[in-house]
């Protein structure tokens, strides 16, 4: 809905100008000044590396229905086409994986519906890990951490809607359930161009629930193959660490030491408050947050900003240049 893009969006403005109406940009340009080059190298390097492991996995995971294949630098390329529109559109996370399975499907002539669910798979690899990190970080403010009233009862309110996802999710694995698709199916077809492709609805209709089959089951092949998941984990698990590496390396090159379990908690929230972001890529959102959490835990103001947008500035130079 347009008025609730709007909304959330004059929330995003009045958080950054909260955000920048006590910062010393003075002190900012003196740390900057300051900054030592070799652990400033360290945060850029780390974060490449995590996007290697990400190819890795991400090859790991097509293996199940490629074989073994060796063209590295062509997945590399098709996992950066969906990273890049993954960060121009609205939330931190998606759009970006249709785009992978076009290109894969141009490269390898399978259908398109059959490497989405694969590409799904290998998302699920990195949304596992990062849930889990997520919950750890809830649990870790709810209990070390004193809150608000509201903030506490945000919180809790965030854990149990993860829990009660999970649940359904497994539900729905282990029961067959037959969802109807005909009106929904039906409401699409209205439009001229479906019609001119299709000249019945119950081709329209077959053409669809063949594709959905066929992303359900390579996604379901993805993901129950053992050796594709144990890998899918352990590869999401340390991107993650490295993801998280080089904020705390940030810290080092300004030569201030604060806790890594302190990074992790401030990350992961910032990460999963900027999904619910309309603006692309979670831009001011996940910044926002990210400062309020470091303030929160004492960083002063003009350390946490300069942390923050220099570890953003790293991530969109290699999601967007």
């Amino acid at each position: 809905k347009k008025r609730y893009s709007i909304l959330l969006n004059l929330i995003v403005i009045g958080l950054m100008i909260f955000v920048l109406k006590d910062i010393n940009f003075i002190e900012v340009l003196s740390l900057l000044k300051q900054i030592n080059l070799f652990w400033f190298g360290a945060a850029f390097v780390s974060l490449g590396l995590m996007f290697v492991l990400w190819n890795f996995r991400f090859r790991n995971t097509l293996s199940g229905m490629l074989g073994p294949k060796k063209d590295f630098f062509y997945f590399f390329k098709v996992l950066f086409s969906g990273i890049f529109i993954n960060t121009i559109t609205p939330g931190s996370n998606v759009g970006g994986e249709p785009v992978r399975a076009y290109f894969l499907n141009k490269k390898f002539k399978r259908q398109k519906s059959k490497f989405l669910g694969v590409v799904f798979a290998d998302k699920f690899f990195n949304m596992f890990v990062f849930g889990l990190f997520l919950i750890f970080s809830i649990l870790f403010v709810l209990i070390y951490i004193k809150l608000p009233f509201v903030l506490k009862i945000i919180f809790e309110v965030l854990l149990l809607s993860i829990v009660l996802i999970s649940v359904i999710l497994i539900y729905f694995n282990f029961k067959k359930i037959n969802f109807n698709f005909s009106g929904i199916l039906k409401k699409i077809y209205k439009f001229k161009i479906i019609q001119k492709k299709f000249e019945k609805f119950e081709k329209f209709e077959s053409y669809i629930v063949r594709r959905i089959r066929n992303l359900v089951r390579f996604f379901k092949k993805g993901i129950l193959n053992k050796r594709i998941f144990l890998i899918g984990i352990l590869l999401s698990f340390l991107g993650w660490i490295l993801n998280y590496s080089a904020s705390y390396f940030l810290f080092f090159a300004f030569d201030i030491r604060v806790s890594f379990l302190s990074v992790i908690i401030v990350m992961t929230l910032s990460y999963a408050i900027g999904d619910l972001s309309p603006i692309p890529g979670g831009i001011g959102l996940v910044e926002s947050s990210m400062f309020l959490l470091y303030s929160a835990m004492g960083v002063t103001g003009s350390l946490a900003i300069t942390v923050v947008l220099l570890s953003r500035i790293i991530y969109y130079f290699y999601a967007l240049v």
